[in-house]
Parts: C-alpha cells; structure tokens; sequence
C-alpha cells in the first residue's frame, strides 16, 4: 500500500488540518471511510479494508438510503508495492475495468489509513462511462448521460462492529452511521440496532425523530439541519422528499435525554 508523505500533500491540504471525526481501534476488516457531496454520501468497506486481495464494496447513500452499490478488488504491483482498487466500469470488454492508485495517510500509525485517496478516481469513472452499479430503493439513473462516479478523497468514518463474512455485504436496509458532531440522542430502538449492527437501521413503525446531534435532527424522509437552539425550542432548516422549509419545535433537556416536540431521544453515544 502507498503511503503519503505529508509534505506531499498539496491537493489535500485541508487534510492535515482537521482529523477525522471518528476515532477507535478499527481494523481494516471493520473500518468504513466516507465521502460526501452536495448530492449524496459515498461510504467504502472491504473485508480486508484497502489491503492487498480485499473484496471492496463501494455504495452511494441519498436521504440516508441506499442508492446504489458496486463491488470491487484491491490488486497490488510486485516489486515496490503500489495498490490500486480495481471497479467494475461500463465500456464493453476488454475495456470494462477502472482502477486508481490508492493512497493512504495513517496519522496515529495504526495501520488504519484515516484519510484514503483514489488517485483520478472521479474522472477515470466518468471516462469510462461510470461505474457499473446494482440500484436499491427505487433510485435509477437520472437520464442516459447519467454516469455514477466516486470522491477522490475518503476519511475514516466508523467502525462495524460485527464484520460481515468476506462473501457478504451490508443488507441494502441498513443506514451506515453518518458523520456526526457531538453527542447522539436516538430513538431506543434505532439506538441499539446501532449498537448490534453499527448502521441507524431504524424500526419500521417508527416514522417520527430518529436521532439527533449537536448540528441535525434526523427523521424518516428528512434532515433538518439546527439553526438556532435555546433552552425551550429548536429552529430547524429543513429538506426531505424533494422539498425544504424552515419550522420551530419546542425543545427540552434532561439528565441524558433530549425531548423534541413530545418525542424523546435517549443518548446513545459518545
């Protein structure tokens, strides 16, 4: 695997300034970096991280579903070893393989890479007519130019805590955790499916307030990002199903709980 060294670290500059937002003991086997857009959020596993011989799974998240998935390989050079991850592309073969040099800066010396770079993966992808991806949850392609690419840049985001076998992936129904700020107060249930799966997988009768943290109020089919917070209310900015609004909702604290509007959320991590 290529390491880089940070003074080479021109085109990632903002990297070296701010850490990734989740820190443990991961393994490879168990850690999930992220990357995000105006449009969706891009998670990468694999069942052995980014090492050399790993099945690597690479999904896109839209309003907190899964919008589409590919698989891919890690494959490394002989000699002086130089990693890439080797995707699935949409050109005919023999022409129908993408790969990009993978990077990795380890800033604690852990072995596990807390930023990762594809080197041109954006534009080798859409180059290639994008990646060739299994759709979930009713998303398709947007028109025939459509091509699903991937960031370049990806951080370490969490940790699964229990690490599906190397011949399976993560269920298409369940949420990965997002980035988040701060401390997390969840539903109950949605609480310790996290806590058993990793993922915000929520209960299906549950159609209200997920979770939220210090900067977003999080529920079925939308997010609110907190605006204004005082010691009675909750002003939110709003999206969800194609929509955006502004709204108020009362707002209480107490001794590890937080109540919105009636509904209360239990604190559930850190």
């Amino acid at each position: 695997m290529k390491y880089l060294a940070l003074p080479h670290l021109a085109i990632c500059a903002c990297m070296a300034l701010s850490a990734p937002s989740f820190a443990s003991d991961c393994e490879n086997k168990d850690a999930i970096w992220s990357a995000s857009t105006d449009k969706a959020r891009y998670v990468i596993y694999g069942t052995d991280g980014l090492n050399m011989f790993s099945d690597v799974t690479l999904e896109q998240w839209r309003n907190q579903k899964l919008a589409w998935r590919t698989a891919g390989k890690v494959t490394c050079s002989n000699g002086v070893v130089v990693c890439y991850l080797a995707l699935t592309n949409n050109l005919d073969a023999p022409d129908n393989g993408t790969s990009a040099i993978i990077e990795k800066i380890d800033e604690n010396g852990d072995g596990v890479g807390d930023w990762v770079v594809f080197a041109g993966l954006d534009s080798e992808l859409w180059y290639a007519g994008g990646a060739k991806v299994e759709w979930f949850n009713g998303y398709a392609p947007e028109d025939e130019g459509d091509r699903q690419t991937a960031p370049n840049v990806f951080r370490l985001d969490s940790c699964r805590s229990n690490t599906p076998p190397a011949s399976m992936v993560l269920a298409p129904n369940v949420t990965l955790p997002p980035i988040t700020v701060g401390p997390i107060y969840a539903d109950p249930a949605i609480c310790m499916a996290f806590r058993r799966t990793s993922g915000f997988a929520p209960p299906v009768e549950n159609d209200g307030f997920w979770w939220m943290d210090d900067e977003r109020v999080v529920g079925t089919e939308w997010e609110c990002r907190i605006t204004k917070r005082t010691a009675a209310s909750l002003e939110l900015g709003c999206s969800g199903e194609g929509l955006t609004w502004n709204e108020v909702r009362p707002f209480r604290t107490g001794d590890g709980w937080v109540e919105i509007d009636g509904t209360r959320l239990e604190r559930c991590l850190k």
